[in-house]
C-alpha cells in the first residue's frame, strides 16, 4: 500500500492508477486543521476516476465559517472577540486573514468534529 501527500491543488488521478483514497484530518496533540476544499477535491476528483472514495475524518478541526459559500459579500466576517479557539485557513494551508477560499476552523475534538463531508457520509471500498 502507498501513502500519497499532495498539494490540494494537485490532480492526484491524472497520472497514477490509484485503486483506493481514503482522506482525513490530523487527530490527537497538534493537529493542525485541514481545509474543508482539500477533502472536497479528492472526493471529486475520485468520482470522475470511478475510484473509490473513503473520508475517515475531519480530525480535531471543523469549519464555522466558510467566506464563499456563507459570506461572499463579507458581510458577517466573525469578529476578533469570536475567534477564541479558531484558526482562519486558506486553500493553499496559509493560516491568518488572507488568501483564497478563507476558513474559519474551531477546535472541537475529533468526535464532536465528526466525518461527514457536505453532510454526506463517504465509505467507498475497492471492489
Amino acid at each position: 500500500m502507498h501513502r500519497w501527500v499532495c498539494s490540494p491543488e494537485a490532480d492526484i488521478l491524472a497520472n497514477r492508477k490509484l485503486n483506493w483514497v481514503i482522506a482525513g484530518g490530523e487527530s490527537g496533540p497538534g493537529a493542525r486543521p485541514m481545509h474543508p476544499d482539500w477533502a472536497r477535491s479528492l472526493r471529486d476528483q475520485c468520482a470522475a476516476a470511478g475510484v473509490p472514495f473513503h473520508f475517515k475524518q475531519w480530525g480535531e478541526w471543523v469549519s464555522v465559517y466558510d467566506r464563499d459559500r456563507d459570506d461572499p459579500e463579507w458581510n458577517k466576517v466573525p469578529k476578533p472577540g469570536d475567534w477564541d479557539r479558531k484558526r482562519w485557513l486558506n486553500l493553499a494551508g496559509g493560516q491568518g486573514f488572507h488568501g483564497d477560499k478563507l476558513n474559519m476552523m474551531r477546535k472541537v475534538g475529533k468526535k464532536a468534529a465528526g466525518r461527514l463531508l457536505d453532510g454526506v457520509t463517504h465509505d467507498g471500498v475497492p471492489a
